[in-house]
């Protein structure tokens, strides 16, 4: 786990990661979610599934490729894993 984006990128790098569950919200000064996991998974190819979830509402955001599904806050276990572990 990690808490800002420097030691996610730490996580990622020292690990081989396939699933990634990302907040959107990462605190002031640091990129959203939406915007670090294109660049995260384009980095590390292992990454075969990436989820935001958030307490935002993000429907007019445009997610980008990379990005596999927002999940939207609060959300139970049961959900994330079932989101992150059916493509569909």
């Amino acid at each position: 786990m990690a808490n800002t984006s420097g030691e996610a990128a730490s996580v990622l790098s020292a690990y081989t990661i396939t699933h990634l569950i990302c907040d959107y919200w990462l605190g002031s000064g640091e990129p959203t979610g939406i915007d670090l996991i294109p660049k995260w998974r384009k980095a590390h190819t292992s990454i075969c599934r990436a989820i935001v979830f958030s307490g935002t509402d993000l429907n007019e955001i445009d997610i980008p490729l990379g990005v596999d599904k927002i999940l939207r806050k609060p959300v139970d276990l049961r959900t994330i894993v079932r989101e992150t572990c059916d493509p569909n």
